[in-house]
This record gives structure tokens, sequence and C-alpha cells, in this order.
């Protein structure tokens, strides 16, 4: 107990606590070696550098308005939202025909009319946005240099020439 800067006391029971009960104890005799203050070398700042970053990376993935992100993520989420038409359009076309089986041509009519007027407005939002994000204009030239992305290219809509 004297190592650890402890009194023993001669007679003293080891099973019975001699502070009184409504009185708070000061810290255990081992807490100095076991408390958050002796780090080793260079922990805390790694630890400290990782919540930055993450903490960063929630900033950037949330994209609020009028923070420094807000450009990053209108771009990036117009780019998700040209993959996703992409992905839909063939389930379009089969969902046109279907309609057409079914005697349902209004319907499919204002599918088709609705998919069209979407693919048009959000090709003059890309052309927009990219431009202004200084992004590469021209898909064909890539996203060559400067770490720019290319304009996602946005294909035609196949009609159902039925309708």
């Amino acid at each position: 107990m004297a190592y650890f800067d402890g009194v023993a006391e001669e007679g003293a029971p080891d099973n019975v606590s001699l502070a009184p009960t409504n009185a708070s104890t000061s810290a255990s005799l081992f807490t100095r070696y076991t408390s958050g203050g002796a780090q080793t070398a260079m922990t805390g700042t790694t630890r400290r550098t990782f919540k930055n970053r993450r903490r960063e990376e929630r900033k950037r993935a949330r994209g609020k308005k009028g923070s420094v992100y807000e450009e990053e993520y209108l771009v990036s989420s117009i780019g998700r939202m040209v993959e996703k038409l992409d992905s839909v359009r063939d389930e379009t076309k089969k969902l046109l025909e279907g309609l057409v089986r079914r005697r349902m041509r209004e319907r499919a009519i204002a599918l088709q009319t609705l998919m069209e007027e979407v693919l048009a407005s959000l090709e003059g939002c890309v052309r927009e946005v990219f431009e202004e994000a200084g992004e590469v204009v021209n898909p064909e030239a890539g996203a060559g240099g400067g770490g720019k992305r290319a304009v996602p290219a946005i294909k035609k809509f196949d009609r159902v020439e039925i309708l």
C-alpha cells in the first residue's frame, strides 16, 4: 500500500470500508495509472484528427444550404439522379408496353409524357449546374484534368411508337 501512496492502518480489517456512507470518496489508488490523462504518445491526436475528419465528411454529405459544401452536394445529387433515371428507363418501357396490352392507353400516354418531361428538365439542369460548377462540359473529353467530373450523359427515352 505504501508503494501506491496508500496508508495502511494496522489492525483494520480488509473487507470493511472506513469511509462514512454519506461522504464522497476520492479517486481510487489506481486512478492515476488508469485514467485518460496517461495516454500513450500520439493516441489522443490521432483520435482527434479522426473525429474531425469524420465530422467534416458528415458536413460534406449533408450539403447544407449556404455552406461551402452546397455546390459539391448539388452536383453529386444531380449525378445520382441521372443514374437513377437510367436504371428506371427499361422498367418504364416495360410498364408502358404492359399498359398498352391491358388497354390502358391514357395512363400509358401520361406516363410516357411525364418521363419525357422529367428527362428534358433534367437535361437543362445538368447543363446549368455542371457549367456553374466548372465541371467538364464535353462528355467526350472525360475527366481528363484537374479532378473534374464529366457531365453525365442523358440518353433519350425510347418511346413506345403505338402511343
